[in-house]
């Protein structure tokens, strides 16, 4: 997914091609295969189980400074199960309504009754650019497009023994705040990713369904 602002190498262009996903404006786009939202989130009905707990390494800034957070995961039961773009398998709320968006590698389920509450998933080619990197550079321009753009968290972890990032903030669209929360990992040449995006009021609810996707995808 290309980053949200920009034109140039065919690396960023692969990063603004994503970004143009993330958070639907009218047509919303975030780094890499990022961010893709303009009314975002869903909520369903997935129950929580276990937790556990992973290290992941943070940067707190364009600037490259990192710091060592931790971040827990919790079993939730599966919905529908899914393929989309690059043959990953995830799974999605029961009776959400499938579509593809406007960038290649992304596809949106909304939730019916509530088309400001949806998820994305897909993948697509891995840039030349480190996977920090790519979406450090990602960011500095989709920041630039949102009004009121503030990070929540950006940091590279592991997802199944895969490279990975994390990419968490809020924004203000015309509807008002809005929380988006991307998940990116890297397997065999391609960057897979799911992420889901609601307004701020309504996160709580989304937080088990990206669980239940990340917890549930393939590869």
């Amino acid at each position: 997914m290309p980053p949200p602002g920009g034109q140039p190498s065919s690396a960023r262009l692969a990063l603004l091609a994503g970004v143009a996903n993330l958070v639907v404006l009218g047509a919303v786009g975030t780094a890499l295969l990022l961010v893709r939202d303009s009314g975002d989130g869903g909520t369903t009905q997935l129950a929580t189980a276990t937790s556990s707990s992973a290290t992941t390494t943070a940067s707190t800034s364009s600037s490259r400074r990192t710091s060592t957070t931790t971040t827990t995961s919790s079993s939730v039961a599966p919905g529908s199960e899914v393929t989309g773009p690059a043959g990953i398998r995830t799974v999605i709320p029961e009776g959400w309504t499938v579509a593809p968006t406007r960038s290649a590698g992304s596809v949106q389920a909304t939730d019916p009754a509530d088309s400001s509450r949806y998820v994305r998933y897909g993948g697509s080619a891995v840039p030349n650019a480190s996977i920090l990197d790519s979406h450090l550079e990602a960011e500095s321009d989709f920041a630039a497009a949102r009004p009121g753009y503030s990070r929540v968290e950006l940091a590279q972890t592991t997802i199944r023994g895969y490279e990975a990032i994390v990419w968490e903030f809020e924004w203000t669209a015309p509807e008002g705040k809005r929380h988006v929360k991307a998940e990116y990992w890297r397997a065999s040449g391609t960057e897979y990713f799911v992420y889901a995006s609601s307004k701020a009021a309504d996160w709580p609810e989304m937080v088990p369904i990206l669980t239940a996707m990340t917890e549930n995808a393939i590869p």
